[in-house]
């Protein structure tokens, strides 16, 4: 397992990138083969975020490989369930709950809008907001649907708003 240097979190070795926050993941692991009985030893290292260096038992929170290949068509269905479902399917926490933060937020100012206020100017904002809700909707379902296939080329996931 590789731990991540920007947030600490173990990915399985086949991952260059943190699936946590997209991270560049550097491997700081030293392998030593020994010819005794042809088997091949190894010393794994590992940086924590406060520069000590843990040996694998030492670990206190190891988390089992997850698995490599994400179903862009399920990050997608879930997506259309609740926005952000998706991205938490692709164990991208942060990003998911951002993702249903701000749609709330929209939905909760448009329909706060529409109870205080009686002015026509007031039904144009509602109908922006009304609008921005449905855009970031929609961005929320290509975003898990795209992260999804990022994640199964182990490419790097862009900032959610970058």
């Amino acid at each position: 397992m590789k731990r991540c240097n920007n947030c600490g979190t173990l990915n399985p070795d086949v991952y260059n990138y943190c699936v946590s926050c997209g991270h560049a993941i550097f491997d700081h692991r030293t392998y030593t083969y020994t010819q005794e009985s042809q088997k091949i030893k190894y010393e794994e290292k590992d940086t924590n975020q406060q520069g000590y260096t843990q040996t694998p038992n030492q670990q206190q929170n190891p988390i089992q490989p997850i698995m490599n290949m994400k179903s862009p068509l399920m990050a997608l269905i879930l997506s259309l369930i609740i926005p952000g479902l998706g991205n938490l399917y692709n164990n991208l926490n942060n990003r998911a709950i951002k993702e249903f933060l701000i749609f709330i937020i929209l939905l909760i100012l448009s329909s706060i809008i529409v109870i205080i206020t009686e002015a026509d100017i007031m039904l144009v904002i509602f109908l922006i907001l009304v609008l921005a809700s449905i855009i970031w909707y929609v961005f929320v379902l290509y975003d898990s649907y795209n992260c999804s296939q990022l994640i199964n080329k182990n490419q790097k996931i862009p900032p959610l708003l970058g």
